[in-house]
């Protein structure tokens, strides 16, 4: 298997598998270095601070005055958090699916207050929705449930977004 193969195995949802698939080479080779030195970040595995080194890594083109690099440095680190966020919602709704789905709306409520989300998953679920309150270029938590919904499409159906009823 490629290299290429075996990140696009491992991002799993189809719409972040064109994303990447779009990507520049050197865009490209920053994730497979970011990947081989932190393998669990992507797949929503331990905790978020490896992102850091890609955050880093964003101001140096810009403080080389490279407005192009810094652009293609926030779009991987943006790309990496939402093969993150997508893991992890994935890993939450199916806790939803198990313990949950009769007579519970499964919302942002849900995610981020549920006790047995977050005795299962501790402050993940919270951290999610906070973490996309707070990202430019992130919508909301819809975006990320559309991209869960490649692998498993009820997903779609059961998501009640804010102002939904």
């Amino acid at each position: 298997m490629t290299r290429l193969e075996d990140m696009l195995e491992k991002i799993k949802f189809d719409p972040l598998q064109k994303e990447f698939e779009a990507f520049s080479e050197e865009q490209k080779q920053v994730l497979y270095d970011f990947d081989e030195r932190y393998p669990e970040y992507l797949v929503g595995k331990g905790n978020g601070h490896p992102i850091r080194s890609l955050t880093r890594r964003e101001n140096k083109p810009y403080n080389d005055g490279d407005r192009e690099g810094l652009s293609n440095a926030i779009n991987v680190t943006q790309f990496a958090r939402k093969t993150r966020w997508s893991y992890q919602l994935l890993k939450i709704y199916d806790h939803y699916l198990e313990h949950d789905s009769v007579g519970v709306l499964f919302n942002q409520n849900y995610i981020a207050n549920d006790p047995g989300v977050y005795n299962t998953f501790g402050g993940m679920g919270a951290a999610i929705i906070a973490n996309l309150r707070r990202q430019e270029g992130f919508s909301n938590v819809q975006m990320v449930v559309d991209i869960v919904a490649s692998v498993k499409s009820s997903i779609a159906q059961d998501y009640v977004a804010p102002g939904d009823f």
